[in-house]
């Protein structure tokens, strides 16, 4: 349920990226993403502690991240990866996880 309207405020109002009119996504973009999303979005649990303990909706997690308060990687990594898809990256964007053992 993101728009590219709501791509493009997140761009600006999150992300700092001061104009997104001409935006097209090459690698160069890509990675100008990437960069931003590390620097301006934060990682935390926080948010685990303050709600019920089940996963958080979709409008929870786009409401998280458009006001840029940020969450765990589950919530972070799934916005990205909509908002990738929302942009013009998709629709071959894929979420992966991973278990450590030991």
């Amino acid at each position: 349920n993101l728009s590219y309207e709501d791509a493009e405020k997140f761009l600006r109002d999150v992300l700092r990226w001061p104009d997104t009119k001409d935006f097209r996504p090459s690698r160069a973009t890509l990675d100008s993403l990437i960069v931003s999303m590390l620097e301006c979005v934060p990682f935390h649990n926080l948010t685990l502690l303050t709600r019920e303990r089940r996963p958080p909706t979709m409008d929870e997690i786009k409401q998280d991240m458009m006001s840029g308060i940020g969450g765990p990687c589950s919530v972070v990594n799934s916005f990205f990866a909509t908002l990738l898809d929302v942009l013009g990256f998709g629709p071959n964007v894929y979420l992966l996880s991973c278990e450590i053992n030991g």
